[in-house]
């Protein structure tokens, strides 16, 4: 993961992490670049005509760098991108951008892929760092083209909702980073860009009466019988 910064379409510079603050104050918040390394080096004023340009960028599993977050930031107070370290901008992020597209918990999931830790800013909720964990397999993999084959045996006791049951699936059926839907319809997207006639696997869940618990009778029935359509067996030890 990259990030970059623009001002006046010049690169002031790049990092790896940023981390927006929950608190806002008024339309206000606290966005900084941390270990930012300059490019360009300028001071940034609050006049309210300045803004900062965000983009960051990932390369996905099949090696195409793609843009994952475009932001704009209005700096309230006079912003030095003068020294390399962490840089702090104060300053309205345009709603326009912010509503929907930054996402603090998809950035902290690449962050530690790349680092396999993440940095001591205040931590995100766990089931956000889950829901965007899955976002972020759908980011990088994509559809998946192929699935493991034959017996695959999974232990459904480290599964306690079903953020963790679509994160191992696609876990032991694709690939570390892999994806395999976060709800039904896209767990069935995943299955039909993967057909092939030939193909079978049998998954065995052990302690398979926490899944039944986790997603419910009459859920798990409609997932075995996707997995069915698509010669796959489900198996509940």
């Amino acid at each position: 993961m990259k990030i970059i910064a623009y001002y006046n379409g010049v690169e002031l510079g790049s990092c790896n992490y940023t981390w927006l603050d929950s608190t806002a104050y008024k339309s206000a918040r606290s966005f900084t670049f941390k270990d930012f390394i300059i490019t360009n080096p300028a001071v940034i004023d609050n006049s309210g005509h300045s803004f900062i340009n965000i983009s960051v960028y990932i390369t996905n599993v099949y090696g195409l760098v793609i843009e994952l977050n475009k932001i704009k930031i209005v700096p309230l107070v006079d912003t030095d991108f003068t020294k390399n370290g962490n840089i702090e901008v104060y300053g309205t992020i345009l709603p326009d951008w912010f509503v929907d597209v930054y996402d603090q918990a998809i950035i902290d999931v690449f962050y530690f892929w790349d680092h396999g830790t993440v940095p001591d800013f205040p931590a995100v909720p766990l089931s956000l760092y889950k829901e965007s964990g899955l976002q972020a397999r759908g980011i990088f993999s994509g559809l998946p083209k192929q699935l493991r084959s034959g017996e695959i045996v999974i232990n459904a006791a480290t599964i306690i909702d079903e953020f963790d049951f679509y994160e191992a699936l696609a876990v032991n059926l694709v690939s570390e980073k892999g994806f395999m839907g976060g709800c039904y319809n896209s767990l069935a997207d995943c299955l039909i860009e993967s057909y092939d006639k030939d193909y079978s696997a049998k998954l065995i869940f052990k302690n398979g009466k926490q899944l039944n618990n986790v997603l419910g009778a009459d859920f798990l029935d409609d997932i075995i019988t996707l997995f069915g359509q698509y010669n796959i067996t489900l198996h509940l030890l």
